[in-house]
């Protein structure tokens, strides 16, 4: 053995110091990949709950844009029936009488009725009776539409349906078992 080789001796140095800040940089970079796998998973946390609030939001706004539109109320009776003496019971109702009635804080506008397609042969109104559609429905105001003379049996399939806008311009259609449904505005509307 001789003695040292002073020339590789700083080579070995600064070996040594290469493998320990190799050592620091790989952990630096294990932390900095964990740091980034947290911050993949709270993002995708608070994508959900964006989710969820943008879900809510958009019932809520269903839910407001509804409001005044879920306040008119439709009923209807068959009308014109004779008194069967046999079996005690009305028959061979002939035509529709249904009320409109408007139960929101605002008036509801250009309201009509069809039946089968058919318009009303008469409409009552606290102002008004005669045909065509009512223009404005005041709050807490009604009206009484009459329909067309049908044979009995196509009088179930003739029941009434209710279009109307509401405060807002938003028109909807009401129907006989007071399901609610928006239409779109007509063309050129």
């Amino acid at each position: 053995m001789g003695s040292i080789n002073w020339g590789d001796v700083p080579t070995w140095i600064a070996g040594a110091f290469a493998a320990v800040a190799a050592y620091y940089a790989r952990g630096t970079l294990r932390s900095q990949q964990e740091q980034i796998k947290e911050q993949r998973e709270f993002i995708a946390e608070q994508a959900a709950n964006l989710r969820l609030e943008r879900q809510q939001l958009q019932a809520q706004l269903a839910e407001r844009r509804s409001a005044q539109a879920r306040l008119v109320r439709l009923n209807h009776e068959a009308a014109g029936a004779e008194l069967n003496d046999e079996t005690g019971r009305l028959e061979n109702a002939d035509h529709w009488v249904v009320t409109v009635r408007n139960d929101s804080d605002a008036p509801i506008y250009d309201v009509s009725a069809t039946f089968s397609g058919q318009s009303p042969e008469w409409v009552r109104t606290e102002d008004r009776a005669g045909g065509g559609p009512v223009r404005v429905l005041g709050r807490s105001k009604e009206i009484v539409l009459t329909s067309p003379r049908f044979t009995p049996t196509r009088l179930m399939e003739a029941r009434p349906v209710v279009d109307f806008r509401d405060a807002e311009g938003l028109r909807w259609r009401l129907l006989h078992d007071e399901r609610l449904e928006e239409i779109p505005a007509p063309e050129g509307a």
